[in-house]
């Protein structure tokens, strides 16, 4: 089965930041711990590989004045995991 990232359409693949995280959370994923740890894992790796605001386009990252928008980023060919961007108004 191949392993090639489904990058949304609006986010292009190569972005900065964006490859780096969508690897290491893919190899915290392999590693097939319970779900408590894994999720840790990849809040570990989340304060290493967070990528710049810069990936997102500049409509992306206007924010929502009554909550937030979600932009899916990356989504897993066998669904294991998949990567979404939420941005809210600044001070929220």
């Amino acid at each position: 089965m191949s392993r090639e990232p489904v990058i949304a359409a609006n986010v292009q693949a190569g972005a900065p930041g964006i490859d780096e995280l969508v690897n290491a959370v893919r190899a915290v994923v392999q590693r097939g711990a319970n779900w408590r740890d894994t999720a840790q894992l990849v809040a570990a790796e989340l304060e290493h590989n967070l990528p710049s605001p810069d990936f997102l386009t500049p409509e992306q990252r206007l924010g929502d004045e009554t909550g937030f928008r979600s932009h899916v980023l990356h989504t897993e060919t066998d669904g294991t995991f998949s990567i979404v961007a939420l941005c809210g108004a600044p001070g929220r």
